[in-house]
């Protein structure tokens, strides 16, 4: 685990890494990727408006979504027996393997689909499910567009991620969704409806701060339990979700949206007077939708180089098991393995530094070309219309009546 003492300093365990480096020059081998990063962070500055506009529970959401997000990613990364994923060296980087802009991501697809789904009048866990489904919109483009452009790399032979959907793990579609929905009914059990109906005047800095805490400590494991119960119902093995789990937890939620009543009452609708600041919300997500169509559009994967921390190259022998007891291989095997991106780098030979050196985690890795970018432009699409027709309506004013005087 990064000693959090020495984060700042370049020769961490040896490693090459910068907690800055010129958006010129990380633009030259990961193009897509540093006007992503920008995107995310700039994001998150108007959200934080957003927040700011609305009031001290607005304010408190948008850092829960920072720090519940945060302690989510940091919990994996800690845990050498789940640690999958590897993000790629941006131009700011927190950590070795953690760049500023991934809690800004969370903020992204967290506090929106949180507060979306406020704006239906919809009974707590109807709630808390549609939340998880409006995290996913927001989240499945960009998952299939890091994945495929060298924004982050997967790890080789881990069951959790083994199933595929263009390049996206279908467990961390089934993540996003059950993190959301466990994020969003956390905070609608803590709030008070008198906290929901006199605002900011009964939640005091200690009440704040005693929730983000709850909210960062049990979204995690409320996750796990969820995603438990869906590969359990779903006939899947736990540990390795497949497209089962997927449509069962895609099912269980639409069924708790559509059959539940309508809550009548005035009880914790949070619902603040219309704002003119609520369309930030609606312009921007139509934005993010329109960035990573365009994205996919105009980028080539095979243009995109990633030099920084990924698997440990090594011993294609040497396998141990996970936290559910499934096997998968402890080293990234050179000579085998099945992910979309490769050594060679044929569009970067005169780029210094690309060799693989086996025993480390410092190397570099280039993009493969799409094998249909059709089919992938029409699936980043498809969810971003899907998202964008679905935040338009719930950022509607008609959904906005005052519930707070």
């Amino acid at each position: 685990m990064v000693d959090l003492i020495d984060w700042w300093n370049p020769s961490w365990k040896g490693l090459p890494w910068k907690a800055w480096t010129s958006p010129i020059e990380r633009y030259q081998v990961l193009p897509s990727f540093v006007i992503g990063e920008f995107f995310f962070i700039f994001c998150a500055i108007l959200l934080f408006i957003h927040a700011a506009k609305h009031g001290r529970i607005y304010l408190t959401l948008w850092f829960s979504s920072l720090l519940t997000g945060s302690a989510n990613d940091a919990f994996f990364m800690a845990l050498p027996i789940v640690d999958n994923f590897w993000q790629s060296q941006a131009c700011i980087m927190l950590t070795p393997r953690m760049p500023l802009y991934i809690p800004c991501v969370y903020v992204v697809f967290m506090y929106p689909s949180l507060i979306g789904s406020w704006r239906f009048k919809l009974p707590t866990l109807a709630q808390a499910a549609l939340a998880g489904l409006m995290g996913e919109m927001i989240y499945a483009p960009y998952d299939i567009t890091g994945a495929k452009f060298l924004w982050w790399t997967w790890h080789d032979t881990d069951a959790p991620i083994r199933d595929r959907l263009f390049g996206a793990p279908i467990g961390s579609s089934t993540w996003v969704m059950t993190f959301c929905c466990s994020f969003q009914l956390i905070w609608r059990l803590m709030l008070t409806e008198d906290q929901v109906k006199d605002g900011d005047k009964n939640l005091s800095l200690k009440s704040a701060l005693l929730k983000l805490g709850t909210s960062a400590v049990f979204s995690t494991p409320l996750m796990v339990l969820q995603m438990a119960f869906f590969q359990f119902i779903s006939g899947d093995i736990q540990g390795l979700p497949t497209a089962q789990s997927m449509v069962a937890c895609i099912s269980a939620y639409s069924l708790l949206i559509y059959s539940l009543p309508l809550d009548k009452s005035d009880g914790k609708n949070i619902l603040h007077r219309l704002k003119s600041v609520d369309e930030i919300i609606r312009v921007l997500l139509t934005v993010y939708f329109m960035f990573l169509v365009g994205n996919m559009i105009v980028s080539t994967p095979e243009n995109h180089m990633s030099p920084g921390i990924h698997q440990t190259v090594g011993d294609c022998k040497i396998y141990q098991n996970d936290l559910a007891g499934h096997q998968r291989q402890e080293y990234l095997c050179q000579e085998k393995f099945d992910e979309d991106f490769n050594f060679e780098c044929p569009h970067f030979e005169d780029f210094e530094s690309k060799d693989l050196f086996f025993g480390t985690e410092w190397y570099t890795v280039c993009g493969n070309p799409h094998t249909n970018k059709i089919v992938y432009l029409m699936v980043v699409w498809i969810l971003g219309m899907l998202g964008t027709f679905t935040y338009r309506i719930a950022f509607a004013p008609r959904y906005e009546k005052s519930k707070i005087k």
